[in-house]
């Protein structure tokens, strides 16, 4: 009778995984000290006036570099399980048509509160999630 269960659950998600055109596996590996190239901003992809906007957390001293597609970023930024609390900021600098992007991306880091990692189509991605549902999807950087 067990095996009966174990051989449907497996089946179903065999079915279930085919029919979603690529299954999402979550990932145990850290994402700490590589280099992560923002995505998308609550679902919208980020434009390409915008350039590459990066992030990169250095796990031994718990600090966030990066590039907001204007300024450069930094912070610092502190994990607890899947929790995240992320402190950044930036230098001052306007460019025009691209501080509405930045803004978001700032907004979203400032309210981060999970993240999480995994691997569709053999690619590394990273989610920031705030409690209102907004995100930012990262690509590593290869």
């Amino acid at each position: 009778m067990k095996s009966i269960k174990l051989t449907l659950i497996l089946f179903s998600i065999f079915i279930f995984s085919s029919c979603s055109g690529s299954f999402l596996i979550q990932k145990s590996a850290e994402f700490e000290d590589k280099v992560w190239l923002v995505q998308s901003i609550n679902y919208n992809d980020i434009p390409n006036s915008a350039g590459k906007i990066y992030l990169k957390f250095v796990r031994e001293e718990k600090k966030i570099t990066g590039y907001g597609g204007c300024n450069n970023i930094v912070g610092s930024y502190s994990i607890t399980g899947s929790d995240i609390k992320i402190t950044p900021s930036r230098s001052k600098e306007t460019c025009s048509g691209l501080m509405e992007t930045e803004n978001q991306l700032m907004s979203v880091l400032e309210k981060a509160s999970e993240f999480r990692e995994f691997t569709s189509s053999d690619k590394d991605y990273l989610r920031f999630i705030t409690a209102d549902g907004s995100s930012i999807e990262l690509r590593l950087k290869k």
